[in-house]
């Protein structure tokens, strides 16, 4: 059944001139069975039914007796073949369908005209006709397309996601008509592509890579002209198709690459005087108008499409926003962009924008979240206000991404929560330090307000919690309630990991109740110097802490680690932690000379004199100091 699988380019060329459809596939048919002179002699078969009864005749009687025979047999069996199948159009036509033509180039439109002229003959045998468009219509565009578009994959064209990218690379401004006139008519992906829209892309086309008569362009004056190349098909587009070959020229990614800023602004000027001269046409030149624009493109016009009065208005902000790519904020963004250690692209983001207030805010949250200053957000704001007014202030902007942060902070994901914090160090540090320049736009408080709320939630992690306490604490004063919040935190975190014990919120609100924890995780401790340290961290988070008797937490801590040592604990032996937390610990600076002496007492009767003289040093106290 697979007919046409197995056609190679001459037998295409031996059929491509078969007039009558029965004959055609006779002629397909023997080419199917195989051999060049099969192929020979369905060609000589093809003609002579394209032929008159003379020339029949002469050509059959010139032929060799043997050359005579196959042919007559192949053309013989191809009808029989033929008949067979047609007997059974509706399988003939599935088949058809799913197993030849996906095997068929999209460019080989004499093979195509041959398949649905095939087609045809089955649906005019009872087959079911129900597509988008009929093998006749098909037949009809691929003659039409075949002389103007050669190289035109018409399977990508009808069939494929993007019938755009089909026409792109063949449209010229010899077919260019053509193909709007065929495609306006064919249903293809996103519908009826309209005539409008195959002009747009060969006017993108036309102002890119110009009309082939001129090398590179360069200079200024060189662009306009290739816009003036376009212009003259700009009254055949609709106002969005104006407006989108407008953003290929203006604001594109190559167009903020290649094209000088004067050439773009004057191209802008241009654009918007001729939809000024679209949206009031002479009495003339509205039934000109009409006949250049398809009825799929005046239907798109007339469902609340842009007006050329919107696009020239549209055009005139662009034209203010080309403006203010000569303004100091811009040319920061710029210096940003071109730091060897950034990856940004701030300036080119803020270029393709024409100030759409959307992409405004899409772009100061980028610089927010990646930590750019946020004087120069506030900046980039005001500037895109002048060129197209907006309601976007840089305070609700901050709480937007902070609320967005901690979804991430809140993610069950690690490296989701990790991101996230990475995201609010930045943030809050370029807040702090635009606090500390003078700016009021943003207030501490309202960061610290939302911020709270997160670490309050019993379902973040508590190292979580405990991470953006401590970078509050480091960028902002914060409020004896925040201060407990984060005591609290790190007071959790740490009895958790060391301890596996859960503190409740209001175990560690004053001294009596932080000193009944301290007392309990010191006799939960089993005299292992891995536990004495984790209640050591807990000690340098906390206020200075002093038992009944007025004694240090500390030294009571500390006398408990001699006590190990002497033991000789395997895990840390001697005194060494005891020396390192005296070092480090800044609430240990406050050790009062009473308490460094009993320690410096219990060192001796460890019989570690040399660690008591390290200890004399390290208490800063001036007797001890003499007697080391």
């Amino acid at each position: 059944l697979l007919l046409l699988l197995l056609l190679r380019p001459a037998a295409a060329t031996a059929v491509a001139a078969i007039a009558r459809p029965r004959v055609a596939v006779a002629a397909v048919t023997t080419c199917v069975s195989g051999t060049c002179a099969t192929i020979a002699a369905a060609s000589a078969a093809s003609a002579a039914a394209a032929s008159s009864t003379s020339s029949s005749t002469a050509m059959t009687s010139s032929s060799g007796s043997g050359d005579t025979g196959t042919a007559s047999t192949c053309t013989t069996a191809g009808v029989n073949i033929v008949e067979q199948l047609l007997k059974e159009p509706q399988m003939f036509a599935d088949r058809l369908r799913v197993d030849v033509f996906p095997k068929l180039d999209g460019c080989d439109h004499s093979l195509l005209l041959l398949y649905y002229d095939i087609l045809q003959m089955c649906v005019s045998q009872g087959a079911d006709d129900e597509q988008p468009i009929t093998a006749a219509q098909h037949s009809k565009s691929l003659k039409k397309l075949k002389a103007a578009v050669p190289g035109l994959d018409y399977r990508q064209l009808v069939y494929g996601t993007s019938p755009l990218d089909a026409i792109r690379p063949v449209v010229i401004s010899s077919n260019v008509h053509v193909i709007a006139k065929v495609v306006a008519k064919l249903p293809v992906a996103d519908g009826f592509l309209s005539s409008s829209r195959v002009f747009t892309a060969f006017c993108i086309k036309l102002f890119w890579e110009g009309d082939g008569k001129k090398k590179g362009v360069e200079s200024t004056t060189g662009w306009v002209q290739r816009y003036e190349l376009a212009q003259e098909y700009s009254p055949k587009l609709v106002a969005d198709d104006l407006l989108r070959f407008c953003q290929s020229m203006l604001y594109s990614a190559e167009a903020c690459e290649r094209v000088p800023l004067d050439g773009r602004q004057e191209i802008c000027r241009r654009c918007a005087k001729l939809c000024r001269q679209l949206a009031r046409p002479q009495p003339g030149q509205l039934k000109k108008r009409a006949s250049t624009v398809t009825s799929a493109a005046a239907a798109e016009a007339e469902s609340g499409g842009t007006s050329y009065e919107d696009a020239a208005q549209y055009l005139q902000r662009c034209l203010a926003h080309l403006e203010t790519l000569q303004s100091d904020v811009v040319e920061q963004l710029k210096q940003l962009d071109d730091d060897e250690t950034s990856s940004s692209l701030y300036h080119r983001d803020y270029a393709t924008t024409p100030c759409d207030p959307d992409k405004v805010v899409e772009l100061c949250t980028s610089m927010l979240v990646e930590g750019c200053s946020v004087a120069l957000v506030d900046d980039v704001l005001k500037l895109a206000n002048t060129v197209h007014p907006h309601s976007t202030q840089l305070s609700r902007l901050v709480r937007d991404v902070i609320d967005d942060t901690c979804l991430h902070i809140s993610s069950e994901d690690g490296a989701t929560v990790a991101d996230g914090l990475s995201r609010l160090t930045k943030l809050v540090v370029a807040v702090s330090q635009h606090i500390e320049s003078g700016h009021s736009s943003v207030k501490s408080g309202d960061v610290i307000e939302q911020l709270r709320s997160l670490c309050a939630r019993s379902d973040i992690q508590m190292s979580v919690r405990r991470a953006v306490l401590q970078l509050l604490q480091q960028s902002f004063h914060l409020s004896d309630e925040d201060e407990s919040l984060l005591l609290f935190c790190n007071t959790a975190a740490i009895v958790k990991q060391f301890f596996e014990v859960e503190v409740e919120s209001d175990g560690v609100s004053d001294d009596a109740s932080r000193l009944a924890l301290f007392s309990r995780l010191l006799s939960l401790s089993d005299s292992t110097l891995s536990r004495l340290d984790g209640i050591a961290e807990l000690l340098s988070v906390w206020p200075a802490l002093c038992d009944s008797d007025g004694k240090s937490a500390w030294t009571v801590l500390f006398l408990e680690m001699i006590s190990v040592s002497r033991h000789g604990d395997v895990d840390k032996p001697g005194v060494e932690p005891v020396l390192e937390r005296r070092r480090a610990a800044t609430s240990c600076q406050q050790q009062s000379l009473q308490d460094d002496v009993i320690v410096v007492e219990a060192l001796i009767s460890a019989a570690v004199v040399v660690s008591a003289v390290k200890y004399c040093i390290l208490s800063g106290h001036d007797q001890l100091r003499d007697r080391a």
